[in-house]
């Protein structure tokens, strides 16, 4: 007996969430239709598969997942074509084997899972409408083209309290409120919630205060923690002193021969403004090696936690890439290689060119932000980028709201903005002060900071923190 092996790298992916997700499934039950010329896939083996999730989520209110094999179980019983049943088993097989528990992003899932079930709509209405013209049947055809209505799985509709569990339960899974970028000690209490999917959140500060080794030190822990990073560098470092702080942080120490601190303990007396640090001092002897970077880079990428990980670097001259230029190339990353970004990091906002059409400088700024808050929801993922605090803060202490630069505006979009803070004192120290200056889902105290021990030799902002 000949086993027929069915393609489709599209049908699969999608195929796949719906087994294996209720948030997708729910979307996609609310367009699936039971006529059988109507179905979304172009394959009736996948259309098949898809009717048994349909069925299994209406009746239970979740994705199959290993329920599936039951499922096919019980129609396999009923049918009697061997081959048949072989396909829809190996079909199921190669499914099973090509998610092994793969974490997902489940809004750029829902939107290629909507690409492709338009593209087999539109291909379904030209062959309806050619059938009828070549019947001669002018009104008919007329008839299946006006018919014709987008598949929207990003907006479904009014929520239904009662009856749409779907959007309920996408307010309330877990990966929306797990945290993309773990820390541990008092920072992992600082951030919260605030490093998860949809949100936007902002660093301030003056210039040379450290704000891009924090975006880098948060590109490098996610992806060491599994996540798939896309690094954008607008023109505040050029490609390879990004790739040297990265291979200094891999490595452990220095790139060129240096004396440096290494911080082993922070701590604060609660009658003292400023934190105390005990540190290691230590000597790099010569300068790190491509050999050893490499080396540590590889060590690092292999010790990736879900080895799922990814971290991608682009890298611009200064107002040459604008926000629409990133997503542009977002897309173009997902269709060569299927590489969606969880994380996107940018460095930084200010530098961005900007957008096109208007004219006028604060609304340029005002658009950008815009632009980038859009992004996070749109590709439900957590952006994180910097901004430069006003001429009044370099004698400021503490940062606040009304440190802002250019436009207000900027506080509006994000979901969080974090003020990174130091005293000359505090900056000979390795430490500097981390505080909320807005922050949209918890409540906070602008001036509740957590004290932060760094070591930058090594590309390590945040070695050890206190409050």
């Amino acid at each position: 007996m000949k086993v027929k092996r069915i393609e489709g790298k599209e049908e699969r992916r999608i195929l796949t969430s719906m087994i294996t997700n209720t948030i997708i499934l729910g979307r996609i039950t609310g367009c699936w239709s039971n006529k059988p010329n109507q179905q979304l896939f172009d394959n009736k083996w996948m259309n098949l598969i898809g009717s048994w999730c349909v069925k299994f989520y209406g009746k239970y209110g979740k994705a199959p997942n290993k329920a599936i094999e039951r499922l096919f179980e019980k129609w396999a019983k009923k049918s009697k074509d061997e081959e048949t049943i072989s396909i829809v088993e190996n079909l199921l097989t190669d499914l099973s084997q090509s998610h092994k528990n793969k974490e997902v992003n489940v809004q750029a899932e829902l939107d290629y899972a909507e690409e492709y079930f338009n593209k087999v709509k539109l291909k379904r209405l030209q062959e309806q409408i050619e059938d009828s013209l070549d019947n001669g049947n002018l009104e008919e055809a007329i008839k299946v083209q006006i018919s014709f209505t987008k598949i929207n799985l990003d907006n479904p509709g009014p929520i239904i309290l009662g009856t749409n569990r779907e959007s309920i339960e996408a307010a309330f899974i877990s990966e929306e409120l797990e945290c993309l970028i773990r820390y541990k000690g008092p920072l992992k209490k600082f951030w919260g919630n605030n490093l998860s999917r949809g949100c936007f959140v902002a660093l301030m500060a003056i210039d040379k205060r450290g704000k891009s080794f924090f975006l880098l030190d948060m590109a490098y822990r996610a992806w060491i923690q599994g996540r798939s990073v896309a690094f954008f560098d607008t023109g505040d470092m050029t490609a390879n002193q990004v790739i040297r702080r990265i291979g200094a942080r891999c490595a452990g120490r220095p790139y060129g021969k240096q004396k440096y601190r290494y911080p082993k303990e922070i701590y604060r007396d609660k009658k003292s403004d400023v934190a105390q640090v005990r540190f290691e001092e230590c000597r790099s002897k010569k300068r790190l090696s491509l050999k050893e970077a490499w080396k540590a880079i590889r060590v690092a990428y292999k010790s990736r936690e879900s080895k799922q990980g990814s971290l991608r670097i682009h890298n611009s001259p200064s107002g040459t890439l604008s926000v629409m230029d990133i997503r542009a190339e977002l897309q173009s990353w997902e269709r060569e290689s299927g590489f969606v970004p969880e994380v996107i990091i940018i460095d930084y906002a200010d530098l961005l060119a900007p957008p096109v059409g208007i004219t006028e400088y604060r609304h340029q700024i005002n658009e950008g932000w815009k632009q980038m808050r859009s992004m996070s929801q749109d590709l439900n993922c957590l952006l994180v980028t910097a901004t430069q605090a006003n001429a009044a803060s370099y004698k400021s202490e503490l940062l606040g709201r009304w440190n802002f630069s250019e436009d207000k505006r900027k506080l509006a979009h994000v979901t969080g903005m974090v003020g990174i803070n130091a005293t000359l004192q505090e900056e000979h120290r390795q430490i500097c002060r981390l505080n909320w200056i807005v922050r949209r889902e918890d409540k906070f105290v602008y001036s509740k900071c957590v004290h932060v021990a760094s070591c930058l030799a090594i590309a390590n902002p945040c070695v050890r923190s206190c409050w």
